[in-house]
C-alpha cells in the first residue's frame, strides 16, 4: 500500500480503484479479496477467451460476487469495470479496449464496439498507454511484434475516439 499513498499524496485525493497491468484472469481471482480490503473498483478482467480467460465475466458494470469474481452480486459494494469488446454474431467476443487491440483494428470496429456497448446503456473503457501514441517506440530486445504494430496510426486513432465520443472519469461515471 506503499505506492498508493504516494499516489494520494502526488494527487491530493484518494485512490479508489485499479487496473492491472497485465489484467486479471480466471486463474488470478484472489486478488479481489485484497483490493476489496482497499479500493472501491477494480477494471482488470478482460472478458474474452483465450488470452485473458474471463470470457464468464458480464461485459457491464458490475458487482462483483465473493465466491467467484467473475460473477455479479447486486449485493455486493465491489465494482468491476470490464475492458470494452466488440460482439460479433457467430465469432463471439473482440478486444477493442485500447493497447494493441485499439493499434492492430480498423477505426470502424473501435467505433462500433463502443457504440455497441453505449446503446446498452453500458459506458466502454477503454486504456491508452503512453507509448502506444509515440510511433518511434524503442525497440527494446524482447520485445514481441505486437508491441510495435499499429504505432504510426495510433494517435491519430486516438484523436478520433476523443473528437468523436465523450469521455469521462470512472469517478463521474460512479458518481464517486
Amino acid at each position: 500500500m506503499k505506492s498508493r499513498d504516494i499516489l494520494e499524496r502526488l494527487a491530493g485525493e484518494k485512490v479508489l480503484g485499479f487496473r492491472s497491468p497485465y489484467f486479471i484472469t480466471g486463474e488470478q481471482t484472489w486478488v479481489f479479496k485484497i483490493l476489496k480490503k482497499y479500493l472501491r473498483y477494480d477494471s482488470s478482467v478482460f472478458p474474452v477467451k483465450p488470452h485473458y480467460n474471463s470470457s464468464e465475466a458480464p461485459r457491464h458494470i458490475y458487482r462483483v460476487s465473493d465466491k467467484n469474481p467473475m460473477k455479479e452480486d447486486p449485493e455486493n459494494s465491489f465494482i468491476e469495470i470490464p475492458m470494452a469488446t466488440l460482439r460479433i454474431p457467430m465469432f463471439g467476443l473482440l478486444p477493442i479496449a485500447g493497447g494493441f487491440h485499439m493499434r492492430f483494428l480498423p477505426y470502424r470496429f473501435l467505433k462500433l464496439g463502443i457504440n455497441q456497448l453505449n446503446k446498452s446503456g453500458n459506458p466502454a473503457m477503454i486504456y491508452i498507454h503512453p507509448e502506444d501514441l509515440h510511433p518511434k517506440r524503442s525497440h527494446l530486445p524482447g520485445y514481441a511484434w505486437h508491441y510495435f504494430w499499429g504505432l504510426k496510426g495510433a494517435r491519430k486513432k486516438f484523436e478520433t475516439l476523443l473528437r468523436n465520443f465523450k469521455f469521462s472519469s470512472v469517478r463521474e461515471v460512479l458518481n464517486l
